[in-house]
């Protein structure tokens, strides 16, 4: 397997701040407290297993690197003639971003209408500033999305790809407010915000067809695994063909 390095560098008077980090040390709590299987459950059971025991969503969840919020944002209702009541937010006192600049912008109304997700809500789109910059080695760009399976309750960031080897910025997260327009309270420091999934640039080709008696012998062999995949028998196959690759 190919390791490559992700450089990550926030500004100055953010060096202690939460970090960056590998997404698998970003699992929710709820995640972590929740059990694979019931008492009464049998593991190794067609059907059986909580969602905790599907390999699928754990290597999503793994993926990549998280970033969290590095302060308190605090919110509160106010009133926009444009869209009625909306979400304000505010900073502790002198907080900036990368470059000083001002940490979170709103987008006009034409910038974003039309969006699925962004006309319902009847908010305007913002952008937080962050103060990280990254950059990838050659020929990798970068994914950023909302945390897999585990998107903030009141705010969902614009997925996009930057080509993070050949462009480095301050990363800018625009979001969706998702949560009530009147919410009052405060989102912590330290909340993830957005996962960053790196990747090769590859061309890939559409191949479509029928299954073919020999192709479905491979998914037999694949389903009938000698371990149920939620018993440890589709981590066990994987691991063992990628190998052979």
């Amino acid at each position: 397997m190919t390791t490559i390095k992700m450089d990550f560098k926030c500004a100055a008077k953010w060096k202690y701040a939460d970090p960056i980090v590998p997404a698998i040390h970003g699992l929710p709590q709820w995640y972590k407290d929740k059990k694979a299987y019931g008492e009464e459950q049998r593991p190794y059971a067609r059907g059986n297993g909580t969602l905790k025991a599907c390999p699928a969503m754990f290597d999503s969840m793994t993926l990549g690197y998280i970033l969290p919020l590095w302060t308190d944002l605090y919110v509160e209702p106010s009133y926009n003639p444009e869209f009625g009541t909306v979400p304000s937010f505010y900073w502790g006192a002198g907080v900036t971003g990368g470059n000083d600049s001002e940490l979170l912008s709103q987008f006009n109304l034409e910038t974003t209408s039309g969006m699925p997700g962004v006309d319902q809500t009847g908010v305007p789109v913002y952008k937080i500033n962050s103060p990280w910059t990254l950059r990838t080695p050659k020929g990798y760009s970068t994914l950023y999305i909302a945390p897999l399976n585990n998107k903030h309750p009141l705010m969902e960031p614009i997925s996009g790809i930057i080509h993070t080897d050949v462009y480095t910025h301050f990363i800018n997260i625009p979001f969706i407010w998702t949560g009530p327009a009147d919410f009052e309270g405060v989102i912590k420091r330290g909340s993830p915000l957005l996962q960053l999934i790196p990747f090769k640039r590859e061309e890939c080709e559409l191949e479509l067809g029928v299954i073919t008696p020999e192709y479905q012998e491979e998914l037999d062999a694949c389903i009938h695994y000698p371990v149920e995949q939620f018993g440890g028998g589709y981590r066990k196959l994987t691991n063992r063909l990628m190998g052979e690759i």
